[in-house]
């Protein structure tokens, strides 16, 4: 089965109403009951596994200090 994901928004005349949460992300929401499900694990894996390659992957190119700069 699927996930649906839904966004609300809340707007008045092209802007946001006063008490809406300030700021650059205040539009993400981070929704921790996702994370519970199957789709939400994988996601955690991914974005783990990701990091890991990318780690490894710049300490291999930077064995030696002068093939870093």
């Amino acid at each position: 089965m699927m996930t649906e994901t839904t966004i609300p928004v809340t707007v008045e005349n092209g802007h946001r109403k006063p008490g809406d949460r300030d700021g650059l992300l205040a539009w993400v929401k981070f929704n921790v009951d996702y994370l519970k499900t199957i789709p939400g694990i994988l996601k955690l894996v991914q974005v783990h596994l990701v990091v890991v390659a990318s780690v490894i992957s710049s300490l291999k190119k930077c064995q030696a200090a002068w093939q870093c700069l």
